[in-house]
């Protein structure tokens, strides 16, 4: 008698449930005594128990190596399906390792990073290419970094003075060759005026210092202060020194200040025409802008100081002097002038004093006092080669000086569009 399939199946379970759990066993056990080989690409070095005193200049902070490396790994096939690059890394360890390291990995070098991946019981083999990795001495120097001249326009209404401190230092640890090189070339920072809006420097005006109203300081955040160091791979470090802290940015408020005195003129006479051109032969014509008293020559015309602080000019007024510089007319037919400064020394001593006892004063001597010193004195001499002559209505001083006869004769020619 035939029978049908579902009373044979029924019949017969039990020996087919035993031969499936069989055959999935076998299964397994086939499946997971399979090996084949693969390469893993990109694996991660990290060094280990490195001496206190080493460094490679291929080392990140993390501990682990710039470069990687590709493995060639022969194991159970069911693992190295589902490795990644990112399952595994390479840790070696550095105790004992001469400065010229040639890199042997095996698999007792590899660590897992995947709970779920058993690399120690199902990779048999590890293969690489040829690894070489140099250790350096690591030392510690102190680096300069150069405060460069901003870059870009400041806010309207007012013009960049200075920066100050010119210079910084900082602390890198490295390997030497790296070091030592960076350390010769030192660095750099510079800052971008155009980050800076009018109301910020609007909120610090002050009427607390009555030598610097026209003056602002302007404090560097600290988001600015950051440089890169060749040896760090591309990672910016923050300047987080006690001096960083007193980077600061000096504003002068653009103003025209009035000059109310009348300014001597000065006839300045080259050697070479001594015998053609001198004191004797040779005079100011007095005219529409220029006077005369006691034997001394003055420019009466209406002016206004500009570039400078009122503190500066309120110092330096009574010691300027207009030099005409003397020639022939086949040489110049338009004479040339400049603004003179005499007794500069005692000028700028007045200034750095007044300035430093306003600091001290207030309490505000942010910066070591030989620095402020020093900030105090260039900013004296900027202040001497800034300094422009404007009429009241701000257009630039523009002074025609032509020799006629034995007479100089001057001419305002401002607005009409000749220069010096």
């Amino acid at each position: 008698m035939k029978l049908s399939i579902r009373e044979f199946l029924t019949r017969n379970w039990k020996q087919y449930i035993i031969s499936l759990i069989a055959a999935v066993f076998v299964w397994s056990l086939v499946n997971h005594s399979i090996t084949t080989t693969r390469t893993i690409p990109n694996v991660q070095i990290k060094i280990i128990n490195l001496p206190e005193d080493k460094t490679s200049k291929k080392l990140l902070p993390s501990g682990h190596l710039m470069q990687r490396i590709s493995l060639t790994i022969k194991g159970r096939k069911s693992i190295l399906e589902k490795l990644k690059p990112e399952d595994l890394e390479i840790v070696l360890d550095a105790s004992d390792k001469p400065d010229d390291w040639l890199i042997d990995i095996d698999k007792k070098n590899l660590v897992s990073k995947n709970p779920d991946i058993d690399l120690v019981h199902n990779i048999s083999t590890v293969h690489h290419n040829e690894l070489f990795i140099r250790l350096s001495k690591l030392v510690t120097e102190e680096i300069e970094i150069h405060i460069r001249s901003p870059i870009g326009e400041p806010p309207p209404g007012y013009q960049w003075l200075d920066v100050w401190p010119q210079d910084l230092k900082y602390t890198v640890s490295g390997p030497k060759e790296e070091v030592l090189d960076f350390k010769s070339k030192g660095t750099s920072l510079v800052f971008d005026l155009g980050n800076i809006s009018k109301d910020d420097l609007d909120e610090l005006e002050t009427d607390e210092h009555p030598f610097r109203k026209d003056e602002v300081v302007y404090y560097v955040p600290d988001s600015w202060k950051h440089i890169s160091v060749p040896f760090y791979h591309g990672s910016r470090v923050p300047v987080d020194t006690p001096e960083a802290e007193k980077l600061q940015i000096t504003f002068l408020k653009k103003q025209f200040i009035p000059i109310d005195r009348n300014i001597p003129l000065r006839v300045f006479f080259p050697t070479e025409h001594i015998s053609s051109l001198n004191p004797e032969n040779c005079s100011f014509a007095e005219g529409e802008i220029v006077s005369k008293g006691r034997g001394v020559s003055y420019l009466t015309i209406p002016l206004f100081a500009g570039n400078v602080s009122k503190l500066f000019l309120d110092i330096v007024s009574d010691n300027i002097e207009l030099f005409i510089i003397a020639a022939p007319n086949e040489e110049r037919e338009t004479l040339r002038w400049t603004i003179q400064f005499i007794d500069v020394i005692s000028m700028e001593n007045k200034y750095v004093s007044m300035m430093m006892d306003d600091s001290i004063r207030m309490k505000d001597l942010t910066l070591p006092r030989h620095l402020r010193e020093k900030q105090l004195r260039d900013r004296f001499k900027k202040y001497m080669g800034d300094l422009e002559f404007y009429k009241a209505n701000e257009n630039s001083f523009r002074l025609d000086a032509r020799l006629q006869d034995d007479s100089i004769i001057l001419k305002d020619v401002s607005g009409v569009g000749l220069g010096q």
